[in-house]
C-alpha cells in the first residue's frame, strides 16, 4: 500500500512523505496477524478433506458467473441421502466450461455429509 500510494500520490493526494510508512508498515503487520490463522485453517480443512473424504458423483443443478467469479450448485447421494451443496468459484480455464446437468466428482466430509467439495477445483 505504501509504495502504490508513494507512486500514485501526486495524482490521489497530497504528497506522501516518509513519516506515514510506520503507519502502513502497522497495517501489514496487522493484516499478516488477522489473516494468517484464517489461511492456516482453510489448508487445514482442504487438506483434511483430501486425505479423509469419500468421493462420490454429483450433479450441477445451477451455475452462475458475474464477471470472473461464480456459485455452482450441486446435487449428490451420499449413503442413499440426497444432499445439496454450493462452492464459490472463480472462472478458469477448468469451471468456465461447468454447465447445468453436468457430472462432477465431489469430495464429501464423513462426519458432515452435507460438506462436499468440487474436487476438480482444487486439484
Amino acid at each position: 500500500m505504501y509504495i502504490i500510494s508513494a507512486y500514485y500520490s501526486g495524482l490521489l493526494s497530497p504528497r506522501l512523505t516518509a513519516s506515514a510508512a510506520p503507519f502502513y508498515l502497522k497495517m501489514a503487520i496487522c493484516a499478516v496477524v488477522l489473516l494468517a490463522p484464517i489461511i492456516v485453517w482453510k489448508l487445514k480443512y482442504y487438506n483434511k478433506m483430501f486425505k479423509g473424504a469419500d468421493e462420490v458423483t454429483g450433479y450441477i443443478t445451477a451455475i452462475s458467473f458475474y464477471r470472473d467469479r461464480g456459485q455452482v450448485k450441486y446435487e449428490y447421494i451420499y449413503k442413499n441421502e440426497k444432499h445439496s451443496a454450493k462452492n464459490r468459484i472463480l472462472k478458469s480455464g477448468r469451471t468456465k466450461y461447468y454447465q447445468l446437468g453436468d457430472e462432477i466428482t465431489l469430495m464429501v466430509d464423513p462426519e458432515k455429509p452435507k460438506k462436499a467439495i468440487i474436487r476438480d477445483i482444487y486439484i
